[in-house]
């Protein structure tokens, strides 16, 4: 009886050993060929979105100059689901040139959905400190987290180094600007910025917040829990027409509590 009580526990052991090694074979396997995927998959956007970036940037190229083929059906076959569509701002008459798989449509422009083409829709930058704390950083940095538009882009826009320093300029003026009102306005604490914003503490950080999205105004909510940040709002700095918005929304949104 014992002896069949044992063989019982070790059948049921080994059983379940067996079952949690491959549940754990399976996410391995999973995980691995996930990331694979999206590794080939990347590279495959990589390949055509280069393609396309080359046939843009052909210099005197013929107006009724035709794409050639990426090499993909799907970019072919009428409202396939692929599409491709560019439009070209460098010249005196804005073109636009799209995949024959959008058939007779066009894809909607982020622009008029509220979304302004800047550069800083790239999200690219870089850090320099002390190489022990780099070493921590990259521990948690994620692989491949540079995507190759952002790095397309950014070579593009580097090559214009007079409209960055000049937006600079522009930042740093409206900043000092946009400061100096923001300190104008009562029960408000403005914090020091080199940055592309102003930290400002109000005595209700939510209730200024909504109160400048409901008048179409976005700003980033700080007050979150981290003592340090109680009731602080970040405003970005924007254009002058935007900052005169920002802080009409923000002056009026304050009077309200």
């Amino acid at each position: 009886m014992r002896g069949s009580s044992l063989a019982t526990r070790l059948f049921l052991s080994a059983t379940a050993w067996v079952v949690v090694i491959l549940v754990i074979t399976g996410i391995v396997l999973s995980s691995v060929y996930r990331n694979a995927a999206e590794r080939s998959f990347d590279r495959r956007l990589n390949l055509y979105l280069r393609t396309l970036i080359a046939e843009v940037a052909t210099p005197d190229e013929p107006p009724d100059r035709q794409f050639q083929s990426l090499g993909e059906p799907l970019f072919e076959l009428p409202l396939s689901g692929w599409y491709w569509q560019i439009v070209r701002t460098d010249t005196e008459k804005s073109e636009t040139r799209a995949s024959r798989s959008l058939w007779d449509k066009k894809l909607p422009k982020l622009e008029d959905h509220g979304a302004e083409l800047t550069a800083a829709g790239i999200r690219l930058g870089y850090a320099v400190g002390r190489p022990e704390w780099i070493g921590e950083f990259n521990k948690v940095r994620p692989p491949y987290n540079v995507n190759v538009l952002t790095l397309l882009v950014a070579e593009r826009v580097l090559a214009h180094y007079d409209v960055l320093d000049a937006q600079a300029r522009s930042i740093n003026e409206e900043r000092a600007r946009l400061g100096g009102e923001l300190r104008k306005l009562p029960k408000v604490t403005v914090f020091p910025s080199d940055a592309n914003f102003i930290l400002v503490r109000v005595p209700d950080a939510h209730r200024v917040f909504e109160g400048m999205r409901r008048r179409g105004v976005l700003i980033k909510n700080l007050h979150t829990g981290v003592p340090l940040l109680d009731h602080c709002v970040r405003l970005t700095i924007g254009t002058p027409e935007e900052n005169r918005r920002c802080l009409a929304a923000f002056a009026e949104a304050l009077a309200e509590g």
